[in-house]
């Protein structure tokens, strides 16, 4: 399946890019996007970010869908 992957603040600047796109197995899950982005660009591993799956926040174990949208969004710090 297809997924269509939203990088933002930090995520985007270590890929170079705001979209992507990755093809994963069929009853992937969240968790296989992040494998998918740390095996691509090693340094994400370092930036701590939530998931948006069709613009509702989910899980690890949300079982993605072809075609669905998948935001990373890098977590808010600060003081």
């Amino acid at each position: 399946m297809r997924v269509h992957v939203l990088l933002f603040a930090s995520l985007r600047e270590i890929a170079g890019d705001s979209q992507v796109e990755f093809e994963l197995g069929a009853g992937a899950t969240a968790v296989a996007v992040r494998e998918e982005l740390a095996a691509r660009w090693p340094a994400t591993r370092q930036v701590p970010y939530i998931v948006a799956v069709n613009q509702d926040y989910a899980t690890d174990e949300h079982e993605l869908s072809d075609g669905d949208e998948v935001a990373l969004v890098p977590a808010i710090s600060g003081g």
